[in-house]
């Protein structure tokens, strides 16, 4: 089956109802927003999320997901500007099939904040240590220089002053260096950080 990858710009509103769908569907259009707008490049996806997105509503991201070309070839390509300024009009009524023919889920490729000393990470996994409750995660963006300070919280939960790396191997035989474990300041029964979720690794006391 021959596939597309789309790329959809969105919030962190949208982000989250993206995540309460099992990363599956994207949410409903609202009353005056008849169509829903996929685009078909990545470049064009950043340019909106970053000129866009982020000064509106103080971060962005960046979505792809895959559809078969014979559902998608229904929906004529609109080419709305520069050469690479192409999209799909999904009809609202349609979103609900279009959501349907997502294959596996929506992946966030790249994600923004308004502070550049605060970082979004992907929760892979939870687990207790003798010394608290421990966090694997990657930066979504992989370039990202974060430094752990005291006031360094996720998820509004206060985290310990180190990263490390750990000894995570990939299928390959390689050492896993994008994943990396943080532990939580305070103890608790349950960890109440949760596993294929995005949050917000922040260096000050407030989340956007």
């Amino acid at each position: 089956m021959e596939t597309t990858k789309l790329y959809r710009p969105v919030n962190r509103a949208e982000l989250n109802l993206i995540q309460d769908s099992g990363w599956k569907k994207f949410p409903p259009r609202l009353p005056d927003q008849p169509i829903f707008y996929p685009v078909t490049n990545q470049e064009y996806a950043s340019q909106i999320t970053t000129e866009w997105n982020l000064p509106s509503y103080k971060n962005g991201f960046v979505t792809e997901f895959e559809l078969s070309n014979q559902y998608l070839s229904k929906f004529k390509v609109e080419k709305v500007g520069l050469d690479h300024h192409t999209e799909l009009w999904v009809p609202a009524e349609e979103l609900e099939e279009f959501n349907s023919e997502i294959i596996n889920q929506i992946f966030v490729v790249e994600a923004y904040h308004a502070n550049p000393k605060n970082q979004f990470i992907l929760v892979h996994n939870t687990f207790a240590l003798k010394v608290g409750n421990a966090i694997a995660f990657e930066f979504i963006d992989k370039k990202s220089n974060f430094e752990v300070t005291d006031n360094s919280a996720i998820g509004g939960f206060h985290i310990q002053k180190y990263l490390e790396i750990p000894q995570k191997v990939k299928e390959n035989g390689d050492m896993d260096l994008d994943t990396f474990v943080i532990l939580l300041k305070e103890k608790f029964e349950k960890n109440p950080i949760e596993v294929n979720k995005i949050y917000l690794l922040q260096s000050n006391k407030s989340e956007g």
